[in-house]
């Protein structure tokens, strides 16, 4: 994993046109690498919710290669938050699989490479508040090990209140 700070740096696999930072953070996480080999790479990160912190915030990009394998031998990422059981929270909201030529027909092409902007993802947590839930991302190389996946993400929490307000 590589910490991103430079916030002008842009991705050279995107033909320098994904930031490796989005608007208004500060820094980002690059999960994976543009290496080959069949890799995988995880990161969980273990939040306890908090009453006053209750709204989940992440975001995140993502750049796979597109080596037309089968679906099962494509480079993928994906995304899940679970609760302190294990258990999706939000499947709709709290889960992605992304799969070149599977679900990527949206995306920015560059060569290759089909890559996803920025996308943001808020969900209230409060009815877990107490609880210890998992962010885990992952990203893959292809299975036949000659092509690579890697994502961006920040991650960040914020008050379900809304404050600064006047009449």
């Amino acid at each position: 994993h590589t910490v991103h700070t430079d916030i002008s740096e842009l991705d050279p696999r995107t033909g320098y046109k994904l930031k490796t930072i989005p608007d208004g953070e500060v820094a980002s996480v690059r999960l994976g690498n543009w290496g080959v080999g069949g890799f995988a790479e995880r990161i969980s990160y273990f939040y306890t919710v908090d009453e006053d912190m209750s709204i989940l915030l992440l975001k995140y990009a993502v750049v796979l290669e597109n080596p037309n394998h089968s679906e099962a031998e494509q480079p993928r990422f994906t995304l899940k938050l679970l609760d302190e059981n294990g258990k999706m929270i939000n499947p709709t909201c709290g889960s992605a699989d992304f799969i070149p030529s599977k679900n990527t027909e949206k995306w920015q092409k560059y060569g290759s490479v089909e890559w996803k902007d920025w996308t943001s993802l808020g969900l209230n947590l409060e009815d877990y508040i107490g609880q210890t839930i998992q962010i885990q991302l992952a990203t893959y190389d292809c299975s036949p090990t000659g092509h690579y996946g890697y994502a961006y993400f920040t991650l960040d929490c914020a008050a379900a209140k809304i404050s600064g307000l006047s009449c």
